[in-house]
């Protein structure tokens, strides 16, 4: 899942991405960045592996719940 922040892009890896899903989500990213028109100041990419997620990027989510995924651990 790929988050616009506007100067983060953060690309959030599931526990159950695929090897292919892992490496090209920072790529799309990129894309991403290059062909979007909004100004940015500086910005980044962020990966976010599940379970390993930031406070900047749970407060992206209102309802945010860090039980959700308890049960599935990252590969």
């Amino acid at each position: 899942m790929i988050v616009d922040a506007l100067n983060t892009i953060y690309v959030w890896i599931g526990a159950n991405a695929n090897p292919d899903e892992k490496k090209y989500a920072q790529q799309t990213a990129q894309k991403y960045l290059e062909t979007d028109s909004h100004p940015r100041h500086q910005p980044q990419i962020e990966i976010i592996y599940q379970g390993q997620e930031t406070p900047s990027f749970k407060k992206l989510f209102k309802n945010w719940d860090d039980e959700m995924f308890k049960s599935v651990s990252h590969k």
